[in-house]
């Protein structure tokens, strides 16, 4: 049977979203799929069509058919590191070489509370991390570089009505965001991955250890954000300087993207 098990599987892609992770990862599992773009509106809104699968209207959504008879008609997943879970769950890879998971268990100590190898422990730890610690910083500070620096996208906030002796107080605001909070923050959140990076023996390093996992898919997101909005010390941060960029040299990175740019009909840009 092929990759896909009888499955259908359709990303719903917004444009400038994060559906990227998600087709890198269909393409390391060499799974046949179908990707249907949606378009952001004047505001950079989604459009009403994604709240019709998901009532957040939010992207990346993927919707899967199983195979006939074997399961409910049409699967919606929303959330990206959910998705990523479940296709690593439900569509392993054929090759151990090519496992996107580390190995769960030491030996001998199989479902026993500590029983866990410490690459599964980081791998689980960083599915949950990228969005829930690191993306909302990464958020914070294009928001706030986007306003000190008069960014097209975000005239509307710019231009926003406000009582005249407002205005003032609200060119300032970024700046001190920028400096009291997410720089130190980001800082540490760099200083904590170039030390995990750092543990890591061998030719290649990643973050859940020498082997490249589903989670280095799911953190390629808010680092290469953070690596386009020059926001990484790549002096003082050169293991992770040089992860990011090897993360951007993969094959599988590289597809997605130019996939991502045939379908949308412009450059890939991460925001």
């Amino acid at each position: 049977m092929s990759a896909n098990r009888g499955a259908k599987i359709i990303l719903h892609s917004l444009e400038r979203s994060r559906s990227q992770r998600i087709l890198w990862l269909l393409e390391e599992l060499t799974l046949a799929y179908e990707i249907r773009p949606y378009k952001r509106d004047a505001q950079q809104r989604a459009p009403p069509s994604l709240k019709q699968l998901h009532p957040l209207g939010k992207s990346p959504v993927l919707t899967i058919q199983p195979a006939p008879g074997k399961g409910k008609p049409e699967l919606t997943l929303a959330e990206s590191a959910v998705i990523v879970e479940y296709l690593v769950d439900h569509f392993p890879t054929a090759t151990a070489t090519k496992a996107l998971t580390p190995p769960r268990w030491i030996a001998g100590l199989e479902g026993q509370p500590g029983g866990e190898t410490e690459a599964w422990l980081r791998y689980r730890y960083l599915m949950h991390y990228a969005e829930g610690s690191l993306m909302p910083l990464v958020v914070t500070r294009i928001l706030m570089d986007g306003l000190e620096a008069d960014w097209p996208v975000f005239g509307v906030v710019k231009n926003a009505p406000a009582p005249f002796f407002v205005k003032p107080v609200l060119g300032i605001v970024p700046g001190i965001v920028n400096k009291e909070y997410s720089r130190p923050n980001l800082e540490t959140h760099f200083g904590f991955l170039e030390g995990q990076l750092a543990t890591t023996t061998g030719e290649k390093a990643y973050l859940a250890g020498t082997q490249f996992t589903a989670a280095d898919i799911l953190m390629s997101y808010p680092l290469v954000i953070a690596d386009e909005i020059e926001a990484i010390d790549r002096l003082r941060f050169p293991r992770l300087t040089e992860y990011v960029k090897g993360l951007r040299e993969m094959d599988g990175y590289r597809k997605a993207v130019g996939v991502l740019e045939e379908v949308e009909g412009q450059s890939y840009k991460p925001f």
